[in-house]
């Protein structure tokens, strides 16, 4: 959802200005309006509602201190009415007002005076909250410089004038609510005498330069004060983990240190509460934490920096493991700021507190919040809605389903109006529409997801915010992600901020969720691919093979996920829900057992699913059945969960090779621009390589598949002679180092069973066809047991447990014979026969089911038909044409709850981008064999070029009858063996033509037959 255009308001234009070429009669007349009339005139006629002050007199009781500014006030005038706008939601009118606000301010020959610092603060405010982070951190760099720039400024207010409060009132607004009134403030007057310049004498005037003789002025210092706070903690907020590389609050502490022989009470706490937001600022939480706790209260009362430290205190909490204290304190914030009249923070304290609930204490914040946001329905709109908004995501946290669908109206109705502009307001509510949609029923019938419109909306904001026309960064995730590509870009040493990149390859963690869950999402579907390159990087300049192979593993892991709903949380929420307990490592299992009650019921379910018998469900109440399981795994996946990555099993980060098998090696390899990186792992040891002329090896694979008849239009397509031999031995050379003879004496001795895990266009290559020694010797796949893999942990570890029986789903069509229906039918006829009895079902003539529901009726499924991946698109692929009419009949719907898949898939027609004409990636088949086996399936065959013909057919029928018999992985070696040893008629082959048919029999040991095949099996 794109956010309202802001409509700014006139500028104030020189007449200087007009006298160069801009005298248009509208211009001219906006020139005189603001010349004769004040800005701060023109905009008191439009006050928000029930904000007008009363008369001529400004509300001073507002801010802090009571007595209402005057027109030379410091800051001006225009500020204080700019706030009020900022309150009232008109985000736009209010970012004009600071603009003119922040030209009223001081200005000498070093620049803009202290009196600026609250403006810009407020500027920064109402630029993040338009959703532009740029700006916001522009404002926010400008203020650091000034107090850096008038450091030591801090002993020049003469502070013992704070005790002189003369008529000050304090009694509470008649709208504040009760737990507000509880507060006592410290009276204090809004403005203190300030001793500006210096004493002229000779040394000043031999010193030259700006002298400014010593003179005294009033100034706001407790708003100055509270602006560096705010700044502080608004600049923490979109740095997050980066603070610790922040210098303008570091700057700050250095600048604004307690005044030497500072010996008034109330100036002490206040600056100690400043101070404590500039150490939230610095990444320096502890400090914070206890600074708020010190300057808090001045003898059990409030002060007008305590709301902002003690908000900026919660936040440093929530990112602990007390979130019931982070809760507390930001309620606590709230209040505060309400006593103080600090309207523009109370909102965002309650949100805080609705981030941190649970279920136990969901109901309290709920209840605070509704009283709050009804309290100030007229005295802040923008704090109201901020509140109701809170409240409703507290009641659906507590499970009050009801009073979240009435508020949630109420508030869009407030948000709809056409003068309140607030995206990032807007994109909070998007986020509590879903969550709110996904506990509502649904049915999985092929309708939309109730969520997904919201989400969109959500998402329309988070990452694809634009204001005329220009994209901007909206939410403080991506702005620290594209902060950290800059770095990236600008060093060629990461190594220094290796930890830094690590927390951020990771999806958010729960200190994100719980400041902020559009933020958290944000970042959780946040392209971190650079990142996890430059660790990965890292790792191969110190030559650490077992790391790379860790990083490898985050990188191609990101890949595969990053594509996936909700990032791949999705994904892992369906994951830690339906995998048996003793598939889990012992802290995932414990975590599922003590998660809230959606978690454990939906775990209920996922498993009472998966050990029902097989059998066909009826449609309506499969879809009843599933649409439950959907939607309550979408409500996990949105709610503030930190959820762990189960699938696939996490590598060992101190002994990852511990779990490779005795006599087992994995060759890894990495496309990094023009190089390929490679990895030899055993369970002894690991070795790194790094490959040149990554071109010229993409361009020899096209050779040598060219050579054995793929991807050609020659005629005869098939070798007449065994010249793809030397091919393929080249590029064994290039790919695995022969080392001082042949491989199997070298670098693959005492291997005996092999998985490779390619990258790229490597995927194109059959590595068994490599030959062991010279051009003639044995084949690499005949030397050793290989098998393929997506990444390292898929190598290993199984993502389900194994079957129970061998029922069999086959999927068959128009694919051996396509040219004859009546000859293509008698194979498909053979094929069946030869299964066993009784245990094999067609799909989906005998159940009408996509194929991600054939785990239902059988645990593992072979599709005898074409499957193209969708360029671009492959999660919208349709394994098998009959999906595509039916619900779940997506590549998608396997990855998601709640479908049953089956224990093994083969794909035999199976179509890679060499073989549809696409551009060739390697990506395409990667990612299938991942997302299948991310989805539950252990074992999984594909071919990377369609055969069809007499030769698919007697691969299925020799795999499909010994299932029932050996692990998928020996069923396949040996209906491969017997492939290769069959004689094949030409005819029967559809790929051939021309010479090729003239042929009287061919023999299907030719490697355009057997080695488009390959599988992936974890070895544990």
């Amino acid at each position: 959802m794109k956010s309202p255009k802001p409509q700014r308001s006139a500028r104030i234009v020189s007449p200087s200005a007009i006298a160069c070429g801009t005298s248009l009669p509208l211009l001219s007349l906006v020139w005189v309006l603001l010349t004769v009339f004040p800005w701060s005139t023109l905009m008191a006629q439009n006050q928000p509602p029930g904000n007008q002050p009363p008369g001529n007199q400004f509300p001073g009781g507002r801010f802090p201190g009571v007595t209402g500014p005057g027109n030379n006030s410091s800051p001006p005038q225009e500020y204080f009415i700019a706030m009020e706008f900022y309150r009232a939601g008109e985000l736009d009118r209010a970012l004009d007002g600071f603009d003119v606000a922040l030209r009223r301010t001081r200005v000498d020959a070093a620049g803009r005076w202290v009196d600026s610092i609250p403006v810009y603060a407020m500027l920064a405010e109402t630029q993040y909250q338009l959703g532009d982070l740029e700006s916001a951190m522009r404002s926010l760099d400008q203020l650091f410089a000034i107090v850096a720039r008038n450091r030591g400024w801090m002993a020049r207010p003469l502070w013992r004038d704070l005790n002189n409060t003369g008529n000050v009132a304090v009694t509470p607004p008649r709208y504040l609510w009760q737990a507000a009134r509880r507060f006592n403030r410290i009276p204090l007057p809004s403005e203190i005498s300030f001793v500006r310049g210096q004493v002229i004498d000779e040394a000043a005037i031999a010193a030259g330069g700006a002298i400014e003789s010593q003179n005294i002025r009033r100034l706001n210092v407790v708003e100055v004060l509270r602006g560096i706070a705010i700044a502080n903690y608004r600049r923490r907020i979109i740095m997050g983990e980066l603070a610790r590389l922040d210098s303008g609050p570091q700057q700050c502490l250095e600048a604004t240190k307690f005044p030497a022989g500072l010996n008034v009470p109330i100036a002490k706490v206040m600056i100690g509460a400043m101070r404590g937001c500039e150490r939230f600022g610095a990444g320096q939480d502890e400090m914070a934490v206890k600074d708020s706790v010190q300057f808090g209260l001045l003898q059990g009362r409030i002060h007008p920096l305590t709301p902002i430290a003690n908000l900026a205190s919660a936040s440093a909490v929530a990112a602990t493991a007390k979130p019931d204290q982070a809760l507390q304190q930001a309620i606590a914030a709230a209040n505060q700021a309400g006593a103080e009249d600090q309207l523009e923070f109370v909102g965002e304290a309650m949100m805080l507190a609705a981030g941190c609930s649970t279920a136990q204490t969901a109901k309290a914040v709920q209840a605070a919040a509704s009283e709050i946001a009804a309290a100030l329905i007229r005295e802040s709109r923008l704090a109201s809605a901020q509140c109701l908004l809170a409240s409703v995501d507290a009641a659906i946290t507590a499970g009050d389903l009801a009073y979240a669908t009435q508020r949630l109206q109420d508030a869009g109705a407030m948000l709809s109006r056409r003068d309140m502009v607030v995206p990032r307001l807007r994109s909070y509510m998007a986020y509590l529409s879903a969550r709110l949609a996904t506990r509502q029923p649904y049915a999985a019938s092929g309708n939309p997801m109730p969520w997904q419109k919201p989400l969109g909306a959500m998402f329309a904001f988070a990452t694809d915010h634009k204001v005329r026309n220009r994209g901007l960064i909206s939410m403080p995730r991506l702005y620290q992600l594209a902060r950290l590509n800059q770095i990236i870009a600008s060093t060629k040493d990461t190594g220094s901020i290796d930890d830094l990149l690590a927390t951020y390859a990771d999806p958010p963690s729960i200190a994100v969720w719980r400041r902020d869950a559009t933020d958290a999402l944000a970042g959780q579907v946040a392209n971190r691919d650079r990142l996890r390159v430059a660790r990965l990087s890292t790792a191969f300049a110190r030559n650490n093979a077992p790391d790379a192979m860790l990083r490898i593993e985050q990188l191609q892991q990101g890949r595969v996920t990053q594509p996936l709903a909700l990032g791949g949380r999705l994904l892992q929420a369906n994951a830690v829900t339906r995998m048996p307990g003793p598939m889990l490592l012992p802290k995932d299992l414990q975590w599922r057992n003590t998660a809230d009650a959606l978690v454990r019921n939906l775990s209920a379910a996922q498993l009472a699913a998966a050990n029902q018998p097989k059998q066909q469900i009826a449609p309506e109440q499969a879809a009843a059945n599933y649409g439950k399981l959907i939607s309550q795994t979408w409500a996990m996946a949105l709610d503030r969960n930190e959820i762990p990555t189960v699938v696939p099993k996490p590598l060992d980060e101190k002994k990852p090779l511990g779990e490779i098998p005795d006599k087992t090696g994995l060759l890894i390899y990495l496309r990094d621009g023009g190089f390929y990186h490679a990895i030899l792992a055993t369970k002894e040891k690991a070795t790194i390589w790094s490959i040149k002329g990554g071109p010229r090896i993409d361009a020899d694979i096209a050779n040598l598949l060219r050579t054995v008849g793929v991807g050609t239009k020659k005629k005869p397509r098939l070798p007449t002679d065994d010249a793809w031999r030397q091919q393929a031995m080249s590029l064994r050379d290039r790919l695995i180092p022969p080392d001082t003879g042949p491989i199997l004496q070298g670098v693959l001795a005492k291997v005996e069973r092999l998985v490779v895990i390619p990258d790229s266009r490597l995927w194109y290559l059959p590595f068994e066809l490599l030959p062991t020694d010279d051009a003639s010797s044995e084949l690499l796949g005949d030397a050793v047991s290989l098998s393929y893999a997506a990444t390292p942990a898929l190598a290993l570890s199984p993502t389900a447990a194994p079957p129970q029986d061998h029922h069999i789903g086959i999927a068959l069509g128009r694919f051996f014979a396509p040219r004859d229906m009546e000859h293509d039918a008698a194979i498909a006829k053979s094929i069946t026969d030869v299964l066993p009895a009784g245990q094999w079902v067609e799909i989906p003539n005998g159940y009408a089911i996509p194929s991600s529901r054939s785990g239902e009726v059988a645990n593992h499924l072979i599709v005898g038909q074409v499957t193209t991946p969708k360029a671009g698109a492959l999660l919208r692929t349709a394994l098998i044409p009959s999906d595509t009419s039916q619900p779940l009949g997506t590549f998608e719907d396997w990855l998601g709850p709640p479908p049953r898949v089956p224990s093994s898939v083969f794909l035999s027609g199976f179509r890679c981008y060499l073989d549809t004409g696409q551009p060739p990636l390697g990506s395409e088949i990667m990612a299938t064999i991942a997302q299948l086996q991310y989805s539950g399936v252990r074992d999984v065959v594909l071919s990377r070029w369609a055969l069809g013909g007499q030769s698919t057919a007697t691969l299925i029928q020799e795999y499909g009858q010994e299932l029932p018999f050996a692990s998928a992985l020996e069923a396949f070696d040996r209906a491969r063996q017997i492939l290769r040893g069959s004689v094949l008629d030409p005819t029967g082959e559809p790929t051939l033509l021309g010479d090729d048919l003239e042929g009287v029999m061919l023999s299907g040991d030719q490697p355009f037959f057997w080695s488009s095949y390959l599988m992936s099996t974890p070895l544990n």
